[in-house]
């Protein structure tokens, strides 16, 4: 006759296959005689990692549930099944994703807007047919986050109490020229080929008698890229290895292009306007078209 307390020292003492050999019975039934007396068994790779001094303590051996073996005799019948224990009631499959934020209405649809765009150039940004847009300037793997970034911003004014909206065809009102680099170099003017897209109406929030501008900009890094067939693309080593393996004629050079990030910038000189969340990354799963 075994106790559990014995058969718990026993098998995290050796393993199994020792253990059952100690006790004349097979690996598999030692296996069934745990189960069936409640105790817990040193998990795969156990012993390796006790060796090298990274094992787990074993668990404590759990009080035997109502009508569970207290003991294994072998008399050469059958062993019992081990009692099935109550199950937790099964949570109903119903999802916590959370509503969808409410867009502004300079925001809300426009996602298809932006991506009917003309063609890309190198430096990656989307350039819209329509131009009667929000001032949001971002690549289309950005372009959910940009859009969620100017939604939280525009509310984050209007539930202040300043208006945000685009100006007229004929105001007076001049866009400034921002440098989106991250870590402009010293001396290096910003001169950007082709120009960047450009809205022909600005979006302006009213501050009391203050006019301010909103532009939304993806910063951009320089990077190596390499000129391949029609375009450039960012060099790597592997991209180098394959194109001296053709024996392509290939160049490099250093260009700014997007950088998936979105640098606060002050807009304003009241910042308690901005206080609160203005944007979480989790917002990218939301639907904005």
């Amino acid at each position: 006759m075994v106790a559990r307390e014995e058969l718990y020292r026993l098998v995290w003492a050796m393993p199994i296959t020792k253990a059952s050999e100690q006790l004349g019975i097979s690996y598999s039934k030692l296996v069934q005689i745990c189960a069936a007396l409640g105790v817990p068994r040193p998990p795969q790779g156990h012993w390796v990692r006790l060796e090298l001094g990274k094992a787990d303590p074993a668990p404590p051996l759990p009080p035997p549930a109502e009508g569970q073996l207290v003991a294994w005799t072998d008399e050469g019948s059958a062993l019992p099944k081990a009692p099935s224990r109550p199950r937790a009631p099964r949570k109903k499959a119903t999802s916590e994703h959370r509503a969808p934020p409410t867009m502004h209405p300079l925001v809300r649809g426009r996602k298809a807007d932006f991506l009917n765009t003309r063609p890309t150039k190198d430096d990656g940004f989307l350039r819209p047919f329509k131009r009667a847009l929000p001032d949001i300037q971002a690549s289309s793997d950005t372009l959910d986050r940009a859009l969620l970034l100017a939604n939280a911003l525009y509310t984050a004014f209007e539930d202040a109490g300043h208006r945000v909206t685009l100006s007229g065809l004929n105001s007076a009102a001049r866009r400034l020229r921002i440098d989106p680099r991250e870590a402009p170099m010293k001396g290096d003017r910003y001169d950007p080929y082709p120009q960047p897209w450009r809205p022909d109406r600005l979006t302006l929030v009213e501050a009391g008698a203050v006019t301010i501008g909103l532009i939304v900009l993806e910063m951009t890094e320089r990077v190596k890229m390499r000129h391949v067939k029609d375009g450039y693309v960012r060099d790597s080593p592997e991209l180098a290895a394959r194109v001296e393996r053709s024996r392509a004629y290939s160049w490099t050079t250093l260009k700014d292009v997007p950088s998936g990030r979105f640098e606060p910038r002050r807009v304003c000189r009241r910042p308690q306007l901005l206080r609160g969340r203005v944007y979480d990354e989790q917002d990218d799963e939301q639907v904005l078209a």
